[in-house]
């Protein structure tokens, strides 16, 4: 990466990462290869949440500039996952509930008031879980992509 920043000289350079990758050798290098060719460098380790995102996931971001300087925006007001796509769901087919994700529904109802829910698919075995609409959405990991030999789809 450090050598593409020399030879390709772009503008701006984004770099977005996990928050320990500020700690790499990697991120290093990469750091004094922007501050080595003159760029205005600034990162940090922002919620993703509070720029609208619809999931609550710390990422360290990273904006790098040249000849002029560019800054992280600021964050917005938290945005659960009704919010962030509220503006497709009337483009969007009508959802079909499995018949746990319909029990789950009816457990929710039994206490609460209707309101957007998004109920998770997997969890054969249990009452799948649900998040109203001003909770920002699951963050999809790795693990929900493991079959039964503990390998990962690709």
């Amino acid at each position: 990466m450090a050598e593409a920043i020399r030879q390709l000289q772009p503008r701006v350079f984004t770099l977005e990462n996990v928050p320990r990758y500020s700690n790499s050798q990697s991120f290093s290098i990469i750091l004094s290869a922007l501050e080595l060719e003159g760029y205005s460098v600034t990162y940090s380790v922002v919620n993703m949440a509070d720029f609208g995102l619809p999931q609550a996931r710390r990422r360290l971001v990273l904006v790098a500039s040249r000849g002029f300087h560019v800054a992280l925006p600021l964050g917005t007001a938290p945005c659960g996952w009704y919010g962030a796509i509220a503006h497709l769901i009337p483009t969007m087919p009508d959802s079909h509930l499995l018949p746990k994700q319909q029990q789950a529904l009816e457990k929710f109802l039994a206490g609460n008031a209707p309101t957007p829910l998004l109920i998770e698919r997997v969890g054969g075995r249990k009452l799948p879980k649900y998040k109203p609409g001003s909770q920002p959405a699951n963050t999809i990991l790795r693990s929900h992509f493991t079959d039964h030999k503990g390998c990962h789809a690709r």
